[in-house]
């Protein structure tokens, strides 16, 4: 018994044709769709947590009081307010950084928040916080993200990434002309235009 083959087209071979190309690009389209309605959940999720810290007064005091150089770590900081401002913003950070840390947002999802958890992240104080709770969980009893160790992992990636305005960085303010906080950074995927740096 030999195969043989033929050159001829028949409708019903085009119909089949046809039929699997149109289920294709429908099965394309439901995962563009489904990829986009991901995309939207993860930043409608990240934008609420973000909102209830920017609208908390405890952590905008604290963002403000490390934004503007005023934050300090010392003897009388544990078991004072600042304390407890300082916690309260670290915990919405480590909220949203425990969500990379599980795999449902990516770091391109952070970009909204890049620019307070850089900052937090790389102030000198709280650092200084960062070693004592390192030091004191060392003592006691380990519990995951209670030294906020996704949120510094995450801060630590994002500050990778990022390139401070140099006005911004030689100021250590981050205040305009205007006096209003300026978000200004770029990462090094878009890297800033030369205006943005005389």
């Amino acid at each position: 018994m030999s195969l043989r083959f033929t050159n001829e087209i028949r409708l019903g071979d085009v119909i089949s044709a046809g039929s699997f190309l149109i289920a294709a690009v429908g099965l394309f389209l439901n995962w563009w769709q489904l990829r986009l309605g991901g995309i939207r959940k993860r930043a409608e999720f990240i934008v609420s947590v973000f909102n209830q810290y920017v609208m908390d007064p405890l952590a905008s005091d604290i963002y403000y009081e490390i934004e503007y150089g005023r934050f300090q770590y010392n003897e009388d900081f544990h078991g004072s307010e600042n304390e407890r401002k300082l916690d309260r913003s670290l915990s919405y950070f480590e909220n949203i950084a425990a969500l990379y840390d599980i795999g449902t947002i990516t770091l391109q999802d952070l970009e909204l928040v890049r620019y307070d958890f850089v900052r937090v992240y790389q102030n000198a104080a709280v650092q200084e916080y960062f070693k004592t709770l390192d030091r004191q969980q060392r003592g006691v009893l380990y519990v995951k993200g209670g030294n906020y160790e996704r949120y510094r992992h995450v801060a630590a990636l994002l500050a990778k990434e990022t390139c401070w305005n140099v006005r911004d960085q030689a100021a250590n303010l981050g205040v305009g002309k205007s006096g209003v906080r300026s978000n200004i950074f770029h990462s090094k995927r878009n890297p800033p235009k030369r205006s943005n740096l005389t």
